[in-house]
């Protein structure tokens, strides 16, 4: 089955390490350039600045969204697709015995040429991912397993 979307809401931002690709989400979100974000994240968090791999956890991903006016939830257990927030990083284990697993955007939106009919893809900013799945809606393949969920922040009245 071919992969082809719509135009989709947010871009792809390549992770440049294994364990940024929660600070190349928190990018594609806010559209802000990653190394503006990773910046922010060393000063925050005494990050080594030139050498990984670095610990970018839930708390911390949740920090980095709110310097950018964006709510992160705690990560939720997911258990279909549906259950799913509009906007949320999610999960994908790569190793279950270790705890390894890597961070992607998923979206859900409305196609302009079918505004009744909603679609959901994910985006993959791993290096080593497959042009063609770097930008997916086959969600099925992916088995996530956590989600975060993802909000603009209220605006102060």
């Amino acid at each position: 089955m071919a992969n082809t979307l719509p135009s989709t809401a947010y871009k792809r931002v390549q992770s440049p390490s294994d364990s940024l690709d929660g600070i190349a989400g928190i990018s594609m979100v806010t559209g802000k350039p990653i190394a503006e974000i990773f910046k922010i994240a060393v000063e925050k968090f005494g990050l080594r600045g030139t050498h990984g791999p670095y610990d970018i956890n839930e708390a911390r991903l949740q920090i980095l969204f709110a310097t950018f006016g964006y709510v992160a939830g705690n990560y939720k257990e997911l258990t279909s697709i549906s259950d799913l927030p509009d906007l949320a990083l999610v999960w994908q284990d790569t190793d279950v015995e270790q705890g390894f697993g890597r961070v992607m955007l998923f979206h859900r939106m409305r196609d302009v040429a079918n505004p009744k009919q909603p679609f959901a893809y994910v985006i993959d900013p791993a290096a080593q991912t497959n042009s063609g799945k770097q930008v997916t809606s086959e969600l099925d393949d992916l088995e996530l397993t956590w989600f975060m969920p993802l909000s603009p922040m209220a605006k102060a009245k």
